[in-house]
Protein backbone atom coordinates (compact mmCIF):
# COMPACT_ATOMS: atom_id res chain seq x y z
CA UNK A 1 0.00 0.00 0.00
CA UNK A 2 2.83 2.36 0.75
CA UNK A 3 4.35 1.72 -2.67
CA UNK A 4 1.08 2.53 -4.44
CA UNK A 5 0.60 5.59 -2.26
CA UNK A 6 -0.54 8.75 -4.03
CA UNK A 7 -1.18 6.86 -7.28
CA UNK A 8 -3.98 4.90 -5.63
CA UNK A 9 -5.46 8.04 -4.10
CA UNK A 10 -5.35 9.77 -7.49
CA UNK A 11 -7.47 7.11 -9.22
CA UNK A 12 -11.03 8.23 -10.03
CA UNK A 13 -13.67 7.65 -7.38
CA UNK A 14 -16.29 5.07 -8.42
CA UNK A 15 -19.31 6.10 -10.42
CA UNK A 16 -21.37 3.27 -8.91
CA UNK A 17 -21.19 4.44 -5.29
CA UNK A 18 -19.88 7.31 -3.15
CA UNK A 19 -18.28 5.12 -0.49
CA UNK A 20 -15.15 5.66 1.62
CA UNK A 21 -14.10 2.03 1.18
CA UNK A 22 -12.37 2.57 -2.17
CA UNK A 23 -9.27 4.38 -1.00
CA UNK A 24 -6.04 3.56 0.76
CA UNK A 25 -7.03 5.43 3.95
CA UNK A 26 -9.94 3.07 4.56
CA UNK A 27 -7.98 -0.12 3.91
CA UNK A 28 -5.11 0.96 6.16
CA UNK A 29 -7.49 2.00 8.96
CA UNK A 30 -9.51 -1.21 8.67
CA UNK A 31 -6.43 -3.45 8.75
CA UNK A 32 -5.23 -1.70 11.90
CA UNK A 33 -8.60 -2.03 13.69
CA UNK A 34 -11.38 -4.43 12.67
CA UNK A 35 -9.13 -6.17 10.16
CA UNK A 36 -6.46 -7.29 12.61
CA UNK A 37 -5.55 -10.85 11.78
CA UNK A 38 -6.22 -10.35 8.07
CA UNK A 39 -3.42 -10.32 5.52
CA UNK A 40 -3.78 -7.73 2.75
CA UNK A 41 -3.66 -8.95 -0.84
CA UNK A 42 -3.81 -6.09 -3.33
CA UNK A 43 -4.46 -6.63 -7.03
CA UNK A 44 -3.00 -3.67 -8.94
CA UNK A 45 -2.87 -3.29 -12.71
CA UNK A 46 -0.44 -1.10 -14.68
CA UNK A 47 -0.01 -0.33 -18.33
CA UNK A 48 3.21 1.34 -19.46
CA UNK A 49 3.89 2.20 -15.83
CA UNK A 50 0.52 3.89 -15.25
CA UNK A 51 -1.66 2.53 -12.45
CA UNK A 52 -5.07 1.59 -13.89
CA UNK A 53 -6.87 0.19 -10.85
CA UNK A 54 -6.64 -1.49 -7.44
CA UNK A 55 -8.76 -4.22 -5.80
CA UNK A 56 -8.03 -4.41 -2.04
CA UNK A 57 -8.51 -7.99 -0.86
CA UNK A 58 -7.67 -9.60 2.48
CA UNK A 59 -7.05 -13.17 3.62
CA UNK A 60 -7.95 -14.90 6.84
CA UNK A 61 -7.91 -18.58 7.74
CA UNK A 62 -11.15 -19.65 9.43
CA UNK A 63 -12.86 -22.86 10.44
CA UNK A 64 -13.69 -25.15 7.55
CA UNK A 65 -17.36 -25.23 8.45
CA UNK A 66 -17.41 -21.41 8.20
CA UNK A 67 -15.83 -21.27 4.77
CA UNK A 68 -12.26 -22.20 5.58
CA UNK A 69 -9.45 -20.06 4.21
CA UNK A 70 -11.24 -17.02 2.92
CA UNK A 71 -10.35 -14.17 0.60
CA UNK A 72 -12.66 -11.16 0.95
CA UNK A 73 -13.01 -7.60 -0.22
CA UNK A 74 -11.23 -5.62 2.51
CA UNK A 75 -13.78 -4.57 5.11
CA UNK A 76 -16.73 -6.43 3.64
CA UNK A 77 -17.00 -8.98 6.46
CA UNK A 78 -17.67 -6.35 9.12
CA UNK A 79 -20.68 -4.20 8.18
CA UNK A 80 -21.86 -1.50 8.17
CA UNK A 81 -18.77 -0.24 6.32
CA UNK A 82 -19.14 -1.47 2.77
CA UNK A 83 -22.66 -0.99 1.46
CA UNK A 84 -22.43 -0.07 -2.22
CA UNK A 85 -18.75 -1.04 -2.38
CA UNK A 86 -16.76 -0.58 -5.56
CA UNK A 87 -13.11 -0.10 -6.53
CA UNK A 88 -11.01 2.70 -7.97
CA UNK A 89 -10.20 2.15 -11.63
CA UNK A 90 -9.59 4.26 -14.71
CA UNK A 91 -12.84 4.36 -16.74
CA UNK A 92 -12.77 1.83 -19.54
CA UNK A 93 -10.29 -0.45 -17.75
CA UNK A 94 -12.78 -2.25 -15.49
CA UNK A 95 -12.66 -5.53 -17.44
CA UNK A 96 -8.86 -5.50 -17.42
CA UNK A 97 -8.91 -5.10 -13.63
CA UNK A 98 -11.53 -7.85 -13.26
CA UNK A 99 -9.45 -10.22 -15.40
CA UNK A 100 -6.39 -9.49 -13.25
CA UNK A 101 -8.32 -10.16 -10.03
CA UNK A 102 -9.83 -13.44 -11.21
CA UNK A 103 -6.52 -14.49 -12.74
CA UNK A 104 -4.67 -13.84 -9.48
CA UNK A 105 -7.27 -15.77 -7.49
CA UNK A 106 -7.16 -18.70 -9.91
CA UNK A 107 -3.38 -18.77 -9.82
CA UNK A 108 -3.48 -19.06 -6.03
CA UNK A 109 -6.58 -21.30 -5.94
CA UNK A 110 -4.86 -23.91 -3.79
CA UNK A 111 -4.30 -21.39 -0.99
CA UNK A 112 -7.90 -20.32 -0.33
CA UNK A 113 -11.33 -21.96 -0.13
CA UNK A 114 -13.99 -19.26 -0.46
CA UNK A 115 -14.21 -15.72 -1.83
CA UNK A 116 -16.53 -13.20 -0.14
CA UNK A 117 -17.49 -9.91 -1.80
CA UNK A 118 -19.94 -8.22 0.54
CA UNK A 119 -22.49 -5.59 -0.50
CA UNK A 120 -20.85 -4.55 -3.76
CA UNK A 121 -22.60 -2.15 -6.11
CA UNK A 122 -24.47 -4.18 -8.74
CA UNK A 123 -23.66 -1.38 -11.20
CA UNK A 124 -19.93 -1.90 -10.67
CA UNK A 125 -18.47 -2.87 -14.04
CA UNK A 126 -15.42 -4.41 -12.32
CA UNK A 127 -17.36 -6.78 -10.06
CA UNK A 128 -19.97 -7.59 -12.73
CA UNK A 129 -17.16 -8.60 -15.09
CA UNK A 130 -15.45 -10.61 -12.34
CA UNK A 131 -18.62 -12.59 -11.62
CA UNK A 132 -19.00 -13.40 -15.30
CA UNK A 133 -15.41 -14.55 -15.51
CA UNK A 134 -15.72 -16.77 -12.43
CA UNK A 135 -18.88 -18.42 -13.69
CA UNK A 136 -17.35 -18.84 -17.14
CA UNK A 137 -14.44 -20.73 -15.60
CA UNK A 138 -16.78 -23.11 -13.82
CA UNK A 139 -16.48 -21.78 -10.26
CA UNK A 140 -19.37 -22.30 -7.87
CA UNK A 141 -20.83 -18.83 -7.37
CA UNK A 142 -23.88 -17.68 -5.43
CA UNK A 143 -25.24 -14.16 -5.01
CA UNK A 144 -27.78 -12.37 -2.86
CA UNK A 145 -29.35 -9.13 -4.08
CA UNK A 146 -30.63 -6.31 -1.90
CA UNK A 147 -31.52 -2.67 -2.39
CA UNK A 148 -29.76 0.48 -1.27
CA UNK A 149 -31.76 3.69 -0.86
CA UNK A 150 -30.96 6.99 -2.54
CA UNK A 151 -32.54 10.42 -2.16
CA UNK A 152 -32.14 12.52 -5.31
CA UNK A 153 -32.26 16.30 -5.02
CA UNK A 154 -32.73 17.31 -8.65
CA UNK A 155 -36.17 18.89 -8.11
CA UNK A 156 -37.26 21.64 -5.76
CA UNK A 157 -37.56 21.18 -2.01
CA UNK A 158 -41.17 22.42 -1.88
CA UNK A 159 -42.30 19.88 -4.49
CA UNK A 160 -40.41 17.10 -2.74
CA UNK A 161 -41.82 18.04 0.67
CA UNK A 162 -45.41 18.08 -0.62
CA UNK A 163 -44.96 14.47 -1.72
CA UNK A 164 -43.93 13.30 1.75
CA UNK A 165 -46.27 11.75 4.30
CA UNK A 166 -48.08 13.75 6.94
CA UNK A 167 -45.66 12.68 9.68
CA UNK A 168 -42.73 14.25 7.86
CA UNK A 169 -44.63 17.36 6.85
CA UNK A 170 -45.21 18.07 10.56
CA UNK A 171 -41.48 18.24 11.31
CA UNK A 172 -41.47 22.09 11.42
CA UNK A 173 -44.05 21.81 14.21
CA UNK A 174 -41.76 19.36 16.03
CA UNK A 175 -38.92 21.83 15.68
CA UNK A 176 -41.02 24.63 17.18
CA UNK A 177 -41.88 22.30 20.05
CA UNK A 178 -38.18 21.73 20.74
CA UNK A 179 -37.56 25.47 20.65
CA UNK A 180 -40.14 25.90 23.40
CA UNK A 181 -38.20 23.41 25.53
CA UNK A 182 -34.79 25.03 25.15
CA UNK A 183 -32.13 26.42 22.84
CA UNK A 184 -31.99 24.28 19.68
CA UNK A 185 -28.70 23.90 17.83
CA UNK A 186 -28.52 22.27 14.40
CA UNK A 187 -25.09 21.67 12.87
CA UNK A 188 -25.12 20.21 9.34
CA UNK A 189 -21.38 19.82 8.84
CA UNK A 190 -18.96 19.79 11.75
CA UNK A 191 -15.31 19.20 10.86
CA UNK A 192 -11.97 19.66 12.60
CA UNK A 193 -12.02 19.63 16.40
CA UNK A 194 -15.82 20.27 16.61
CA UNK A 195 -16.31 17.29 14.28
CA UNK A 196 -14.09 15.10 16.44
CA UNK A 197 -16.00 16.05 19.59
CA UNK A 198 -19.36 15.50 17.89
CA UNK A 199 -18.28 12.04 16.74
CA UNK A 200 -17.48 11.11 20.35
CA UNK A 201 -20.92 12.35 21.43
CA UNK A 202 -22.47 10.40 18.59
CA UNK A 203 -20.79 7.14 19.52
CA UNK A 204 -21.77 7.54 23.17
CA UNK A 205 -25.40 8.20 22.21
CA UNK A 206 -25.43 5.21 19.85
CA UNK A 207 -24.13 2.90 22.57
CA UNK A 208 -26.73 4.15 25.07
CA UNK A 209 -29.48 3.74 22.48
CA UNK A 210 -28.72 0.13 21.50
CA UNK A 211 -27.17 -1.27 24.68
CA UNK A 212 -25.08 -4.43 24.97
CA UNK A 213 -24.00 -6.12 21.77
CA UNK A 214 -24.16 -3.12 19.45
CA UNK A 215 -21.42 -2.55 16.88
CA UNK A 216 -19.85 0.35 18.73
CA UNK A 217 -19.22 -1.69 21.85
CA UNK A 218 -16.18 -2.91 19.93
CA UNK A 219 -13.38 -0.38 20.60
CA UNK A 220 -11.79 -1.35 17.26
CA UNK A 221 -14.90 -0.16 15.42
CA UNK A 222 -14.88 3.15 17.31
CA UNK A 223 -11.23 3.64 16.44
CA UNK A 224 -11.96 2.88 12.78
CA UNK A 225 -14.62 5.61 12.67
CA UNK A 226 -12.23 8.08 14.31
CA UNK A 227 -9.52 7.32 11.78
CA UNK A 228 -11.86 7.55 8.81
CA UNK A 229 -13.28 10.88 9.91
CA UNK A 230 -9.78 12.25 10.44
CA UNK A 231 -8.50 10.90 7.11
CA UNK A 232 -11.33 12.52 5.14
CA UNK A 233 -11.58 15.75 7.15
CA UNK A 234 -12.57 18.43 6.22
CA UNK A 235 -14.00 18.06 2.72
CA UNK A 236 -14.86 14.35 2.66
CA UNK A 237 -16.25 13.75 6.15
CA UNK A 238 -18.44 15.66 8.55
CA UNK A 239 -20.73 15.11 11.53
CA UNK A 240 -24.25 16.54 11.58
CA UNK A 241 -25.93 17.01 14.93
CA UNK A 242 -28.98 18.29 16.79
CA UNK A 243 -28.92 19.51 20.40
CA UNK A 244 -31.33 21.12 22.89
CA UNK A 245 -29.60 23.12 25.62
CA UNK A 246 -26.42 21.20 24.73
CA UNK A 247 -28.18 17.87 25.27
CA UNK A 248 -27.33 15.64 22.26
CA UNK A 249 -30.46 14.41 20.45
CA UNK A 250 -29.36 13.04 17.07
CA UNK A 251 -26.27 12.66 14.87
CA UNK A 252 -25.18 11.45 11.46
CA UNK A 253 -21.68 10.65 10.22
CA UNK A 254 -21.60 11.70 6.57
CA UNK A 255 -18.99 11.03 3.91
CA UNK A 256 -18.85 12.98 0.67
CA UNK A 257 -17.36 12.31 -2.73
CA UNK A 258 -17.85 15.00 -5.34
CA UNK A 259 -21.44 16.20 -5.02
CA UNK A 260 -22.82 13.01 -3.40
CA UNK A 261 -23.28 12.26 0.28
CA UNK A 262 -23.30 8.92 2.08
CA UNK A 263 -24.96 8.78 5.49
CA UNK A 264 -22.82 6.14 7.13
CA UNK A 265 -23.98 6.05 10.75
CA UNK A 266 -27.04 7.42 12.59
CA UNK A 267 -27.65 7.86 16.32
CA UNK A 268 -30.73 9.31 18.03
CA UNK A 269 -31.99 9.66 21.60
CA UNK A 270 -35.10 7.47 21.80
CA UNK A 271 -35.57 7.73 25.56
CA UNK A 272 -39.15 8.40 26.77
CA UNK A 273 -38.26 12.02 27.46
CA UNK A 274 -37.36 12.75 23.83
CA UNK A 275 -38.92 10.07 21.62
CA UNK A 276 -42.12 12.08 21.08
CA UNK A 277 -40.00 14.79 19.47
CA UNK A 278 -38.72 12.31 16.84
CA UNK A 279 -35.16 13.71 16.99
CA UNK A 280 -33.75 11.32 14.38
CA UNK A 281 -36.49 12.11 11.86
CA UNK A 282 -36.15 15.82 12.60
CA UNK A 283 -32.42 15.72 11.84
CA UNK A 284 -33.20 13.83 8.62
CA UNK A 285 -35.66 16.58 7.69
CA UNK A 286 -33.21 19.41 8.34
CA UNK A 287 -30.44 17.66 6.40
CA UNK A 288 -32.75 16.87 3.47
CA UNK A 289 -33.85 20.50 3.28
CA UNK A 290 -30.22 21.58 3.24
CA UNK A 291 -29.30 19.00 0.56
CA UNK A 292 -31.92 20.50 -1.75
CA UNK A 293 -30.56 23.97 -1.05
CA UNK A 294 -26.86 23.30 -1.75
CA UNK A 295 -25.03 21.52 -4.58
CA UNK A 296 -25.72 17.97 -3.35
CA UNK A 297 -27.17 15.80 -6.13
CA UNK A 298 -27.99 12.66 -4.14
CA UNK A 299 -27.75 11.18 -0.65
CA UNK A 300 -27.16 7.44 -0.10
CA UNK A 301 -29.14 6.30 2.94
CA UNK A 302 -27.39 3.36 4.56
CA UNK A 303 -27.87 0.62 5.53
CA UNK A 304 -31.03 -1.35 6.27
CA UNK A 305 -34.23 -0.63 4.38
CA UNK A 306 -36.49 0.85 7.08
CA UNK A 307 -39.74 2.84 6.91
CA UNK A 308 -37.97 5.87 8.40
CA UNK A 309 -35.51 5.85 5.49
CA UNK A 310 -37.99 4.88 2.81
CA UNK A 311 -39.70 8.22 3.44
CA UNK A 312 -36.80 10.03 1.79
CA UNK A 313 -36.02 7.51 -0.96
CA UNK A 314 -36.54 8.51 -4.58
CA UNK A 315 -34.50 5.71 -6.17
CA UNK A 316 -33.37 2.19 -5.29
CA UNK A 317 -29.94 0.94 -6.30
CA UNK A 318 -29.18 -2.81 -6.36
CA UNK A 319 -26.22 -4.27 -4.53
CA UNK A 320 -24.94 -7.82 -4.34
CA UNK A 321 -23.19 -10.10 -1.90
CA UNK A 322 -21.17 -12.74 -3.73
CA UNK A 323 -19.58 -15.94 -2.46
CA UNK A 324 -17.49 -18.11 -4.76
CA UNK A 325 -15.80 -21.43 -4.01
CA UNK A 326 -12.20 -21.96 -5.07
CA UNK A 327 -11.82 -24.53 -7.85
CA UNK A 328 -9.25 -26.20 -5.58
CA UNK A 329 -11.03 -25.73 -2.24
CA UNK A 330 -10.40 -28.18 0.57
CA UNK A 331 -13.38 -30.23 1.65
CA UNK A 332 -15.67 -29.65 3.46
CA UNK A 333 -15.20 -25.98 2.54
CA UNK A 334 -15.98 -26.88 -1.09
CA UNK A 335 -19.69 -26.42 -0.50
CA UNK A 336 -22.61 -26.89 -2.82
CA UNK A 337 -24.52 -23.84 -4.04
CA UNK A 338 -27.39 -24.18 -1.49
CA UNK A 339 -24.94 -24.12 1.41
CA UNK A 340 -23.09 -21.16 -0.05
CA UNK A 341 -26.42 -19.36 -0.30
CA UNK A 342 -27.08 -20.22 3.33
CA UNK A 343 -23.79 -18.59 4.26
CA UNK A 344 -24.78 -15.45 2.35
CA UNK A 345 -28.00 -15.32 4.33
CA UNK A 346 -25.93 -15.17 7.50
CA UNK A 347 -26.36 -18.74 8.66
CA UNK A 348 -23.49 -21.03 9.56
CA UNK A 349 -21.82 -22.92 6.74
CA UNK A 350 -22.59 -26.57 7.53
CA UNK A 351 -20.22 -29.49 7.28
CA UNK A 352 -21.13 -31.83 4.45
CA UNK A 353 -22.27 -35.23 5.62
Amino acid sequence: MGALGPEWDALPTPVAAPCPTTDRAFVEAWLDTLGRGHEPHLVAVRRSGRLLGVVPLSFRAGRRRDGGRQISLAGSRRPPMTDMADVRVVPGEEIVLAEAMVGALEGAAGGWDTLYLGNVAAESRTFAAAMGLMEGRGWTVATRARSAMVMETAGGWDDFRRGLGRTVRTMPRKLRGLERIGAVRFEPGLTGEPGRAALEEMMALYRRRWGAGNWLEDPAYRELLRRLRTAHDPHGARVAGLWVDDHPLAFQLIFRQGDRDQSLLVAADRSPEWSRQSPGMLLDYLLAERAFADDTTEVHLLHTVLPSKLVWTTRFVPELTVIAVSPRARRPAALSVPLVEAAIAGRRMLRRG
